[in-house]
């Protein structure tokens, strides 16, 4: 039961095309519903409904080499958000998923100098279970009293009108600042609201569970996301995960999507133009139990080692230098689903080893607990040696499973 956190980090937003600039563009219809539901919206960067632009960050360093680092990643996260709604039965996890669509990621004039689509670079995802035209009080949307004062904006974006039960806004930074070119992205959250578990607690869902947000942006056709967004925790209670925890954490680089500098070749007006338009999906996953997405995880190495092989292959005709930090990855990748097998199989073997040492009697019991501290002592080598892996690979953090009982 490990729960490891990949690249990531994603959201994902619903949009309709918006002629007017000050206005958010809409997830979908409004629709009177009493389940729990994802929706997904885009504002412009200086009117997001809670920050008004306040939360973004003021100057973001050139990220030229990082930026080739997190190409890589941009190709091997797979399509994560269908993928793990497909693994979790309802039994295991209650997820809530939306897609929708930027009409354009970045903007651009006929000087070709990408900058991020300032009408639509701030993206809040939330969930709720009442929708419609908005009435009642105030009390009746959220709790949340800064909520409270967007409820208009947030319900003429997603027609939430009530029931509020999560809410992330975040913006979307290029690197490089002012005149220089950018070669990457990442998202910086600016608001958070998640005060307790979603789904209440019961015989089937504990009080310790495992909190998965992730959203991916996609250019139109493509299989596989270019970018994402990943918040994750493992084991935390309901209220456990604060604000301050969330608002401004340093989400990794993404590479910005291929074909983006054709498109804006293509530009040769004076005044800036919406380009690209792309694909959002977002899954939002509360576990019944904690450790719950410890299999998916392991998986997940398997089929990002794969997505490797498929991108040392399309890069071929790329630079040199590129080619060789996708090889170089897809050994480090080959390398750390190897440890991380070797670690749950050291992890039983130890947990079995206690299990015989304190049924054992007379003899047999000391001979087991010779035998359990060599099995401990191979859990603690084959984790150190997974951790060390992970940091030198740059993959995601690693987080060990429960302890075992310490021997006497």
């Amino acid at each position: 039961m490990i729960s490891n956190r990949f690249f990531i980090a994603l959201l994902i937003t619903s949009i309709a095309g918006c002629a007017d600039t000050s206005k958010p563009t809409p997830s979908m219809e409004r629709v009177a519903d009493q389940g729990y539901q994802m929706r997904i919206a885009f504002f412009p960067g200086e009117n997001c409904p809670v920050t008004k632009g306040a939360g973004q960050e003021a100057a973001v360093l050139a990220a030229a080499g990082v930026a080739i680092a997190a190409e890589v990643a941009g190709k091997v996260v797979g399509n994560a958000v269908d993928a793990l709604g497909d693994y979790l039965s309802k039994e295991q996890a209650i997820s809530y998923k939306d897609s929708s669509r930027m009409d354009g990621f970045a903007k651009t004039s006929k000087d070709h100098l990408l900058t991020a689509n300032e009408e639509q670079s701030c993206m809040i995802i939330a969930i709720a279970k009442s929708f419609g035209t908005l009435s009642g009080d105030a009390q009746s949307f959220s709790h949340d009293t800064k909520l409270q004062s967007a409820r208009t904006s947030i319900n003429e974006a997603t027609g939430i009108n009530g029931s509020l039960a999560f809410y992330l806004e975040s913006t979307i930074v290029f690197s490089g600042g002012e005149k220089n070119l950018p070669t990457a992205f990442t998202f910086v959250p600016v608001y958070w609201y998640y005060p307790q578990f979603i789904t209440p607690d019961s015989w089937r869902f504990g009080s310790e569970r495992d909190v998965l947000l992730r959203a991916e942006l996609s250019s139109p056709g493509a299989t596989s996301p270019f970018g994402l967004l990943e918040l994750q925790w493992n084991a935390v209670k309901s209220g456990g995960i604060s604000r301050q925890s969330v608002v401004g954490r340093k989400l990794p680089w993404s590479p910005l999507p291929e074909g983006l500098t054709q498109a804006a070749a293509k530009v040769t007006s004076e005044s800036k133009k919406m380009i690209y338009p792309v694909n959002v999906s977002a899954i939002f996953t509360e576990t019944a139990k904690p450790y719950v997405l410890l299999k998916y995880t392991g998986d997940a190495l398997k089929s990002q080692r794969a997505a490797l092989s498929s991108a040392a292959e399309d890069t071929v005709t790329q630079a040199f230098s590129q080619q060789a930090r996708i090889t170089a990855r897809q050994s480090a990748v080959g390398d750390i689903e190897k440890k991380y097998n070797d670690y749950s199989t050291a992890y039983d073997n130890a947990s079995a080893s206690y299990t015989t040492y304190k049924n054992a009697t007379g003899i047999e019991k000391t001979k087991a607990l010779a035998r359990a501290r060599i099995a401990y002592e191979r859990l603690d080598n084959s984790e150190t040696t997974l951790q060390a892996a992970y940091n030198n690979a740059g993959i995601g953090s690693f987080d060990p499973l429960p302890a075992l009982t310490p021997l006497q």
